[in-house]
């Protein structure tokens, strides 16, 4: 006879995706070092940012994403949104090289 702690912990695993280590879908998105290296220039040209995209780091922001940034298809940064967080600076011309760039909405209000 299994122990019913044992039958409800198999139950669980066909049941739950996370049980089998299943994963979200941005747990598959390859890097994008062209986006992210220049969204980072476009933090660089910012002040006042008081630390809200120190999260802009690595090459994936589509992965688990970066404050404001959105990526509607799939690995390229479709939206950059930064509305009323009272940035200073000047937008850096690097916002150029987010080829698929459809959304820019103001980072200052």
């Amino acid at each position: 006879m299994v122990p019913r702690l044992a039958l409800v912990m198999a139950c669980l695993c066909l049941v739950h995706p996370a049980a089998h280590g299943a994963v979200d879908l941005y747990d598959h998105t390859p890097p994008n070092p062209r986006d992210a290296t220049a969204l980072r220039q476009v933090r660089a040209a910012l002040v006042n940012t008081q630390g809200t995209l120190d999260g802009w780091e690595g090459d994936s922001p589509c992965f688990a994403p970066w404050v404001g940034v959105r990526c509607e298809r799939g690995n390229d940064v479709t939206h950059l949104e930064l509305p009323g967080r009272n940035f200073a600076g000047v937008l850096a011309a690097a916002v150029g090289d987010i080829v698929e760039l459809i959304v820019l909405v103001s980072i200052s209000q």
